[in-house]
């Protein structure tokens, strides 16, 4: 009997003028995907990531919240703005 293989390689496609940058980033979360990690975690860094991104600091509250569905993320960056953070200021790096 042979052992289900549960990995998941699924070429990426993107047309764009970023397209080499967005092939190789499906690669490497398609590797991560592989080694364990779920996708609710990995919503929920790129999630953390946003947030960096608007230069929210570490220990404000708007970290503390749920991950916004696709339905509820417009008003999540409302309420960022609402908050004084802004895309495109210097990110925070960690």
């Amino acid at each position: 009997m042979a052992k289900f293989d549960s990995r998941l390689q699924h070429p990426a496609i993107a047309a764009d003028a970023n397209a080499d940058l967005l092939v190789r980033l499906q690669s490497e979360l398609d590797s991560i995907q592989n080694k364990g990690i779920s996708p609710d975690q990995m919503r929920e860094a790129l999630f953390q990531k946003m947030l960096d991104m608007y230069s929210v600091p570490m220990h404000h509250p708007l970290r503390a919240e749920p991950v916004p569905s696709e339905q509820e993320a417009p008003a999540f960056k409302i309420k960022l703005n609402q908050h004084g953070f802004y895309r495109g200021e210097k990110p925070i790096w960690h």
